[in-house]
């Protein structure tokens, strides 16, 4: 799972009991805590998924600008394809007062432009 709120992350990380003696379950979640806070576009274009998961969940704190925007510039070595999913997956991620700063700010507000072969 991943859980870009730390509260939510300990929520859902918490042993799960399936009762009847048949155990519990461990949640693997991915949270603010165990995903590195990659702010150099450089890191981000050694491992751009990597990058994606840290622009989720490091996108909405103190540092987000600087996390999404270095996740941005390692889109540049991708296919269009698999850039575009990966910024809705980041957009997606964010929260509205974020969304706002990054988009009227920043220019962040839309997708990558797409051109259709003529």
């Amino acid at each position: 799972m991943i859980a870009p709120d730390a509260g939510v992350a300990d929520w859902a990380a918490e042993n799960i009991d399936l009762g009847l003696g048949l155990g519990n379950v461990e949640p693997l979640v991915l949270g603010p805590a165990v995903v590195p806070e990659i702010t150099d576009p450089a890191d981000a274009e050694k491992d751009t998924e990597l990058a994606v998961l840290s622009a989720v969940a490091h996108g909405n704190g103190p540092n987000g600008l600087t996390v999404v925007r270095a996740a941005l510039v390692a889109f540049g070595r991708l296919d269009q394809e698999h850039a575009m999913v990966y910024f809705q997956v980041i957009w997606s991620g964010l929260r509205e007062p974020m969304r706002a700063r990054h988009g009227e700010r920043h220019g962040l507000g839309r997708a990558p432009r797409t051109t259709s072969p003529q």
